[in-house]
């Protein structure tokens, strides 16, 4: 399992506790009401100010997601028990809106909260592959540059993740060509920029990816079900930088 997808799998837990299994294709697009979720997939990530939301079809009116067409969360998994993770906020360096991650309990388990590229199926045999992650990209950012709010309760951690791999014909494996993240710690109460450079000190890092993954969590530590209640990320105003 790759660091993303583990990083999700506390989601897809809690999806498959509380759903039945859908019959949707998995290569569909998103559908969002009060979207025009047109992917464009140019050298930066549709929406990735998180200014435009709209409503998922599957989400039964529960949640909002940023639209894109790119965009997923862990709403899925405890929106059907009353709650949400992730959502808009006003509260915005520029624009209408943020996002806001909210680590909950959810089911008697920690959910944090999370925005990421991707789409969630629910897979009943294996919860771990429900969450399709990434989108087709082929471009090589240095960095990616945005601006966050923190607020950890007990020592609670957020972390932030791109990851940019390229299938391998020969091994059937996905090759990881770059990869950054960047935990967060302290309280950060004023909207602060950050940068994560990309690291291609891999060996596939001087090839053409395919694939980017891009992954916002309130806590670090949810994949093992692990945060702390009430620990807050809001992030806006995102961009690859070249």
């Amino acid at each position: 399992m790759t660091i993303s997808k583990k990083l999700i799998l506390a989601s897809a837990v809690l999806f498959a506790l509380s759903c039945s299994k859908k019959k949707d294709d998995p290569s569909a697009p998103i559908v969002t009401l009060g979207c025009f979720d047109r992917p464009d997939y140019t050298n930066q990530l549709p929406n990735f100010d998180f200014d435009e939301w709209g409503t998922p079809i599957e989400s039964g009116g529960k949640y909002e997601t940023p639209c894109g067409g790119i965009w997923s969360s862990g709403n899925p998994g405890t929106a059907l028990t009353g709650q949400v993770t992730t959502y808009k906020t006003t509260d915005a360096i520029s624009g209408d809106y943020a996002v806001e991650m909210t680590t909950i309990s959810s089911q008697n388990l920690i959910a944090g909260g999370s925005i990421y590229v991707g789409k969630f199926k629910l897979n009943l045999n294996n919860t771990a592959k429900s969450a399709k992650l990434g989108m087709p990209f082929t471009y090589k950012p240095v960095s990616m540059t945005g601006f966050y709010k923190y607020t950890p309760v007990n020592g609670d951690s957020s972390n932030i993740i791109i990851l940019l791999t390229k299938y391998n014909q020969t091994t059937g494996q996905r090759d990881t060509v770059g990869f950054a993240n960047q935990p967060g710690y302290d309280l950060v109460s004023t909207y602060t920029a950050f940068e994560l450079v990309v690291d291609y000190n891999y060996p596939a890092g001087n090839e053409k990816p395919d694939t980017v993954v891009v992954n916002f969590t309130s806590s670090k530590a949810a994949e093992f079900f692990k945060g702390e209640i009430g620990s807050t990320f809001k992030i806006d105003n995102c961009k690859f930088t070249y």
